[in-house]
C-alpha cells in the first residue's frame, strides 16, 4: 500500500502543472499583498490576495498556508484546515505550518491533535518558542507536569518572558520542587515587574509554604496590578487571618463577597470572620 501511494504522488507530482515565471512573480506579489493586509487585520481582503496567488502557482506551500490561516482568523475553521494541510503535504519539513495545523485543533477544541501537531514542529525545531509554549500549556491541563516543564524549560532558554516562567514556577510547585518554584516565579516578577499573575502564583507558592508575610506581600502586588482578580481577596483575607490581622482579612474578605461570582460566595459565607461581623449588626 506504501508503494503504491508513493507511485501515485510521484504521478501526481509529474504531472503537475508548470508554473510559467510571470505567473510566479504575480504570485509572490500577490501573496505580499495578502501579507500586508493580514497584517492590517484585512483577512477577507487578504485572503482572496492569497486565493489568487495559490491559484497562479498552486505548487508553492506558503500560499496554501496563509490560506489556511487567513480563514481561521476569519473564524471559518472548516475551510482552515484543508489548505494547511496542502501546505504541509508540500512541505513537510516546516514546522512553521505543523505549528498552525495545530492552531486549527485548538481552536477545534481537539487538544489530543493540536498537541501531536505542536510536537511536530518542536520535533522539526526544537527551540520554537510559540510550539513549545502551547505544548507546556496543553501537557499541564493534562496533569503531565514534567513533560510541560520540558516544554516551557525549552521556551524559556529561547526567549524571556514572564508569562512563561510563571507556568513554569507553577509546574514545579506541581512537581513538589519548591525551591525551583520560588526561583522561577521571582524571575517571572523581573522580567515584568507589573505582571500581576506571576506575583498571585508567588503568593500561592507563599501560602501553600505558610511563609505568610510573603505570601500577604505577594497578593498586595497582586491587588494593585489586577484589581478586579476576585482569588486575591479570598487568599489575602486567609492570610491575614494566620497573621493575626482580624480587620484587614475582614475587609479582603468582603472585597471577595463584592467581586465573586454568586455561586463562588457561598465558600466564606460561613467563615469566622464573616460570621462574627454578621453578628455584631
Amino acid at each position: 500500500m506504501r508503494r503504491i501511494f508513493i507511485c501515485l504522488l510521484l504521478f501526481a507530482l509529474a504531472c503537475a502543472p508548470s508554473v510559467s515565471d510571470a505567473d510566479a512573480r504575480r504570485a509572490a506579489s500577490l501573496n505580499e499583498q495578502g501579507l500586508a493586509k493580514f497584517q492590517q487585520s484585512a483577512f477577507p481582503r487578504a485572503l482572496q490576495l492569497f486565493l489568487d496567488a495559490k491559484q497562479l502557482n498552486p505548487a508553492e506551500a506558503e500560499y496554501a498556508n496563509n490560506v489556511g490561516m487567513a480563514y481561521l482568523r476569519m473564524g471559518e475553521l472548516g475551510p482552515a484546515a484543508t489548505p494547511i494541510n496542502e501546505a504541509i503535504a508540500l512541505s513537510p519539513d516546516r514546522p512553521l505550518y505543523h505549528y498552525n495545523q495545530g492552531l486549527t485543533f485548538i481552536a477545534g477544541q481537539d487538544r489530543e491533535m493540536a498537541t501531536a501537531a505542536f510536537l511536530k514542529a518542536v520535533e522539526l525545531d526544537k527551540d520554537y518558542f510559540d510550539a513549545n509554549a502551547y505544548l507546556g500549556l496543553l501537557l499541564y491541563e493534562a496533569g503531565r507536569f514534567e513533560d510541560a516543564a520540558r516544554h516551557w524549560e525549552n521556551a524559556s532558554a529561547t526567549r524571556d518572558n514572564a508569562e512563561i516562567e510563571s507556568n513554569l514556577g507553577m509546574t514545579y510547585l506541581a512537581l513538589g520542587d519548591l525551591e525551583a518554584a520560588e526561583k522561577t516565579l521571582l524571575r517571572a516578577t523581573a522580567i515584568d515587574p507589573e505582571y500581576g499573575l506571576a506575583h498571585y502564583n508567588l503568593g500561592v507558592l507563599y501560602q501553600q509554604t505558610e511563609q505568610f508575610e510573603k505570601a500577604e506581600a505577594s497578593y498586595n502586588q497582586t491587588k494593585r496590578l489586577t484589581p478586579h482578580k476576585f482569588e486575591t481577596y479570598f487568599n489575602l483575607g486567609i492570610v491575614q487571618t494566620k497573621l493575626g490581622k482580624p480587620a484587614e482579612a475582614r475587609r479582603s474578605l468582603e472585597e471577595f463577597l463584592s467581586q465573586a461570582p454568586p455561586q463562588m460566595t457561598q465558600q466564606i459565607q460561613d467563615t469566622p470572620i464573616v460570621t462574627a461581623r454578621r453578628r455584631r449588626h
